[in-house]
């Protein structure tokens, strides 16, 4: 019943440690993508200046 117990415990630990990886790339990828988005944005405004410059 132990081993049985243990085993399980196992399974569990090794599926929270996949769901946490899942949640890292989700938050990462969110970050990137919001980083990207301002980044646009920026780019976007800067754009015309850059462009009055030359």
């Amino acid at each position: 019943m132990f081993c049985k117990c243990s085993v399980h415990y196992h399974n569990l630990q090794e599926s929270l440690r996949t769901i946490f990886i899942f949640v890292d790339l989700f938050i990462v990828f969110a970050f990137i993508r919001k980083r990207l988005k301002h980044a646009q944005h920026a780019w976007m405004v800067y754009k015309p200046v850059l462009s009055s410059e030359e």
